[in-house]
């Protein structure tokens, strides 16, 4: 079986930040959202409004603090796919350096 894994940091880090933006773009939804159904009239003036606003006001900060959790939790998520990215490539410019003193030493040592 044959695998091969290619990894593209600057790719990462193009994800990362659109993934970060679309949290943000999440945690502003949510503030609007929060802002709307605050208003005590958001199901209308009715007295069925009222009351599907009665019924809803258990739920509603129940949800909204969800939603927002997500939306973090989207944005933490777009910040560590850039920070891998960084690890990669930081990692790598240490192998790379392993590999150039290996290859010094054994010059040095007049077997290359």
């Amino acid at each position: 079986m044959n695998f091969s894994l290619e990894v593209n940091p600057e790719q990462i880090r193009k994800t990362g930040s659109s993934v970060y933006m679309h949290g943000q773009d999440m945690v502003a939804a949510v503030n609007e959202l929060s802002q709307k159904v605050s208003s005590p009239t958001c199901l209308g003036t009715d007295r069925l409004g009222q009351v599907l606003q009665r019924m809803h006001a258990r739920t509603t900060a129940v949800s909204l603090e969800y939603f927002m959790e997500v939306a973090q939790a989207t944005e933490d998520f777009g910040v560590g796919l850039g920070e891998l990215a960084d690890a990669y490539e930081e990692l790598e410019q240490r192998n790379l350096d392993a590999v150039g003193r290996i290859f010094s030493a054994v010059a040095d040592l007049g077997m290359c």
